[in-house]
């Protein structure tokens, strides 16, 4: 999904933090990212860790990435540190496509990273012997740093958009990554032609979890045991 106008340099993302009912911001880069996160032992029966790697452009998810990591990390550092890794591994080719394509790759792709102690592990620019056993990841992602390839940037936890792929969420925060990623903050205004076209009146979750008025509804869910329509039924008449 595009938006129809030229966007800004970046987009706001709310998130109500539900203990004290406030409301926090974050500016969420509209040049071409990713945001990764990881789920420590998330797998019950190998203990084995979830990775989630999302690539946006223009705040609209391009690409995902979702697996189990090769091995058993020792702890949740370890498994954050393997998981900016794979995001790290995937820009290396996304960028040079991005380049084929005509996008500027001047500057230091952004990684958004919910982890402070990954981040500086990461930008330490030496080993220590608390992480000898992942030296190798560690160095080969300060060398991507260091020759401007990408950086880590500290997002919160539960403003992550990778939050989604690697545990189960809550409904409502569920569905506020998915409005997100899929770029529903771009949809065409409700009865235009565009919309008819994309059959929008079979959505009717709201775009922000922090609406400006009117008070906080629930998600209704009952339109999405009809929601394949949109593919099934597509070619017939009403």
């Amino acid at each position: 999904m595009c938006p129809r106008q030229k966007p800004r340099g970046y987009q706001i993302i709310r998130h109500n933090s539900g203990q004290d009912q406030a409301i926090v911001e974050f500016k969420f880069t509209n040049e071409p990212c990713e945001s990764v996160d990881a789920d420590h032992a998330r797998d019950i029966k190998t203990r084995k860790t979830v990775t989630c790697v999302k690539a946006f452009i223009n705040g609209v998810v391009v690409h995902w990435i979702m697996q189990k990591q090769t091995c058993v990390a020792a702890h949740s550092t370890d498994a954050e540190v393997r998981a900016y890794f794979t995001g790290m591994q995937f820009s290396k080719y996304w960028r040079a496509i991005l380049q084929f394509l005509g996008q500027d790759i001047s500057k230091p792709t952004t990684i958004y990273e919910d982890n402070q102690p990954c981040i500086n592990i990461i930008e330490a620019g030496h080993i220590t012997k608390l992480v000898k056993h992942i030296e190798i990841p560690v160095t080969m992602i300060t060398e991507d740093i260091n020759r401007k390839g990408s950086r880590p940037y500290k997002i919160p936890g539960p403003i992550n958009p990778s939050d989604n792929g690697t545990k189960p969420n809550p409904t409502s925060t569920f569905h506020r990554y998915l409005r997100f990623c899929r770029g529903q903050r771009y949809y065409p205004p409700a009865g235009s032609e565009h919309a008819v076209l994309l059959q929008l009146h079979l959505i009717n979750m709201r775009i922000n979890e922090v609406e400006d008025v009117g008070p906080q509804g629930l998600i209704n869910l009952e339109h999405y045991k009809d929601l394949n329509q949109v593919f099934d039924n597509k070619d017939q008449k009403k």
